[in-house]
């Protein structure tokens, strides 16, 4: 699992699974996605307002 958290106000925004509980080695993000690396996947997350 991959949680977000907002710099500015510290708090909790969202979460996202990793497909098959594999160990997610890196990671990106921007205001519309999030781009993870595990050790045998690239995954795209949308991101959306909880």
């Amino acid at each position: 699992i991959v949680r977000l958290w907002s710099a500015e106000s510290c708090k909790y925004m969202n979460e996202y699974n990793v497909p098959n509980a594999k160990m997610l080695v890196d990671f990106d993000f921007d205001e519309n996605k999030i781009v993870g690396l595990t050790s045998s996947q690239l995954c795209i997350w949308r991101r959306s307002e909880p």
